[in-house]
């Protein structure tokens, strides 16, 4: 529907700027008018005299060229540019659709980290909120840095952002809204790294306690598997479900008498149809 709407403006727009130059910029071409006296007499022959008023139409061809120019210029631009982040069929569209329990991490590290996904913080040292002041009067604030515009909504909505679980729960609802625009500022961070989990896997650290299990989200096409130091026991996953967008949520819980378990989950493509098979 945005692709159309592009298409359109742009069309009407280049419609617009020819008959304006038809208009107003196409030089006029003389018009010869003949000579109106008829004589036998030896005199001599007038010349013709130009009158200003006709344009020249032979260049009209050029305008549906320079019609089709420009929408494919905008095409392109919709597919490339920073506003079609992951909503478009080029490079930008290859992370759309990834789930929040994998972007968040990368989110969270390029927004108030090192970089490295995992990497976010909620609380500075002296156990204050992380926090930046913009360049317009807004403030960034949490792990994801949700922007002091969402105030409102957020109380509205009873959400804490100065705690990580309600931080969480508000990039949820911005990333489910609007994708990944509302985190365009770091872009030149997380950008790359979602681009490589097409080709490299990505690894979730999941801290188990009794009271509390943990959960991932494996989109479709890909798979997960554990990583790293794997616990011979004190844990157990079941066989999961899927979420209604086709998501495969996989629970991960304490066995006691176990009380914590961390868990190293790498979530990855898969190569053939038999390496998605559970």
């Amino acid at each position: 529907m945005t692709l159309a709407i592009v298409i359109i403006v742009g069309l009407l727009g280049t419609l617009l700027f020819g008959w304006l130059a038809y208009r107003h910029w196409v030089p006029y071409v003389p018009k010869i008018k003949e000579p109106t006296q008829t004589t036998v007499t030896a005199q001599p022959v007038p010349l013709p005299v130009p009158v200003a008023g006709q344009r020249d139409h032979r260049g009209w061809f050029l305008w549906p060229v320079v019609v089709l120019l420009l929408v494919a210029i905008g095409i392109g631009t919709y597919l490339y540019f920073p506003w079609s982040a992951g909503t478009g069929s080029g490079p930008r569209g290859s992370y759309s659709g990834l789930p929040f329990d994998v972007v968040g991490l990368y989110l969270s590290g390029c927004e108030s980290g090192n970089g490295t996904p995992g990497s976010g913080r909620q609380f500075n040292p002296d156990g204050s909120v992380v926090t930046n002041k913009n360049k317009d009067g807004t403030i960034d604030r949490g792990k994801w840095q949700i922007n002091s515009r969402h105030d409102a909504e957020a109380k509205r909505r009873s959400i804490d952002l100065t705690t990580e679980e309600g931080n969480r729960q508000f990039a949820v609802i911005l990333y489910t809204r609007n994708d990944l625009l509302d985190w365009e500022a770091s872009r030149h961070c997380w950008e790359p790294k979602l681009l490589a989990l097409g080709r490299t896997p990505t690894a979730t650290m999941l801290v188990l306690r009794s009271e509390k299990p943990a959960a991932i989200s494996v989109p479709p096409g890909h798979r997960w598997d554990l990583v790293g130091e794997i616990p011979t026991r004190g844990w157990t996953t079941d066989n999961g479900y899927r979420d209604v967008r086709g998501n495969r949520i996989q629970v991960f819980e304490v066995v006691p008498p176990a009380d914590g378990v961390r868990l190293q989950v790498s979530i990855r493509r898969c190569t053939t149809a038999q390496d998605c098979a559970w």
